[in-house]
């Protein structure tokens, strides 16, 4: 007889063992027999990992409790069974030519979840059969184990370490074997789906949609993971919730939150020079040039930029990327069926030219127009010119994101002379000297177009 059993303590996810008895008894004439086996099992499981125990653990618990007569020369009382998990005996007889026979035998397995540092199942299973001839044996036999629903992460470090532009993949762990009625993820923070430098309608960045979210898809019956992106210097929480249906019919409600992610950003420096609108006689150009004297490789200069990725991570590749608003007049009429339209300047990358932390990056920009003879005296032309510019870091196998953005803009007003010559007014920046002391800020906006600007467009 089993009258007791020690508790018994397994940290989470081990292998977990089964307790069972069995006992035995025969009568001859008219004396007795009997057999039982019965007793409570208790079993802890304890948390023993780094990060905060799972919100959700799913119980599987087995028992079966059984009893036999055989070899009987009389019908026998019918045993009792339970296996503790309130599952009703069943209950067979028979007669031949060895005797009465009986057998019974209460059986099944449930699931149920718990969830916390610390998870006890408990169970008191019991078997017991009397005869007065014949032979009888009392069985019972329990088995525990559990499942934790937690959520894995791939894309960050062994500390939850994510490079902002790197891409990030939650999976919900620990539900195989359950069909899932329904789930819906939480991902905090500014996490994004993608920044897709392809598409070209103001919709670059693509948020998260309730459907990446939620589910089961039509013809799916497990949880999904989620991808994303985050181009923000930040704490980043992921949770899930799911409702699952056990094999025995069973609905089980689970939650999971992953461990805080600590969303790492590159910093950067970005030196800016501008010069001022003036007419390049060379080039036959108006336009926003290097002031006379400095050198300057262009109107305005971007130098001496210096990108540092944070530890543990590195390498990465870098560009400046530049939006443009044209607003040019002849004689107070736009001009170009584009005029005033906002768009990228050329390509996202400005002039193909990128680079690699811990080098540093230069670049520069003379906007400006060639502009045609005036058909009379008093024609105008004016030119207003607004400009964005980004600079932007991509981690290796990741997708953009923006570090640092300044605006900028030139202008200037030409009136057609009678002795056939432009006359200049209104430059902005205007001569001589440098223009503004332009200073980038930090952002965490990426530029968005829906057109893209040609030169001479």
């Amino acid at each position: 007889m089993i009258t007791s059993q020690p508790s018994y303590s397994a940290p989470y996810g081990s292998v977990q063992g089964g307790y069972g008895g069995s006992a035995g008894s025969g009568a001859v004439g008219d004396r007795t027999g009997s057999a039982s086996c019965s007793g409570g099992i208790d079993q802890t499981y304890t948390w023993q990992g780094t990060d905060p125990a799972p919100q959700s653990v799913i119980v599987t618990q087995t028992s079966t409790a059984s009893a036999w007569i055989g070899y009987s020369n009389s019908a026998q009382a019918a045993p009792t069974c339970d296996d503790g998990l309130q599952d009703s005996p069943t209950v067979t007889s028979s007669h031949s030519m060895y005797g009465y026979a009986v057998n019974a035998s209460s059986s099944g397995t449930h699931y149920t979840t718990q969830g916390g540092a610390s998870i006890t199942v408990s169970c008191s299973p019991s078997a017991s059969v009397s005869i007065n001839s014949g032979q009888c044996t009392a069985k019972v036999a329990y088995s525990a184990s559990i499942s934790p629903v937690t959520i894995q992460l791939t894309g960050v470090t062994t500390d939850h370490k994510l490079l902002t532009g790197q891409q990030c993949t939650a999976t919900l762990s620990g539900t195989n074997g359950y069909t899932v009625k329904s789930y819906t993820w939480l991902v905090g923070g500014k996490a994004f789906k993608n920044y897709d430098i392809t598409k070209t309608n103001n919709d670059q960045l693509v948020a998260l949609d309730p459907k990446d979210l939620t589910g089961p898809a039509t013809g799916s019956t497990g949880v999904a993971p989620v991808t994303f992106y985050d181009g923000t210097a930040e704490s980043l929480t992921v949770s899930c919730t799911a409702t699952l249906t056990a094999p025995d019919g069973t609905s089980l409600s689970v939650s999971a939150k992953a461990p805080q992610i600590t969303v790492l950003k590159p910093t950067a420096s970005w030196g800016i020079t501008t010069g001022n609108v003036h007419y390049n006689s060379s080039a036959g150009e108006y336009g926003l040039f290097p002031a006379f004297g400095t050198g300057a490789p262009g109107g305005v200069s971007w130098h001496d930029v210096a990108v540092t990725v944070p530890a543990p991570f590195s390498g990465g590749t870098c560009c400046f990327t530049q939006l443009v608003t044209p607003n040019h007049t002849y004689n107070g009429t736009a001009t170009g069926s584009n005029n005033g339209v906002p768009g990228l300047d050329n390509s996202f990358i400005y002039f193909n030219y990128t680079w690699s932390p811990p080098a540093t990056g230069a670049n520069s920009d003379s906007p400006a127009i060639i502009v045609p003879a005036g058909k009379v005296a008093g024609d105008t032309v004016t030119v207003s010119d607004s400009l964005q510019t980004w600079l932007m870091y991509q981690p290796p196998g990741g997708v953009w994101i923006p570090l640092r953005q300044y605006s900028y803009n030139w202008a200037l007003t030409l009136t057609w002379s009678a002795d056939g010559t432009w006359a200049m007014s209104g430059q902005n920046p205007a001569p001589p000297g440098s223009g503004p002391n332009y200073m980038s800020t930090l952002t965490d906006t990426p530029p968005q177009w829906g057109m893209v600007h040609t030169n001479g467009n």
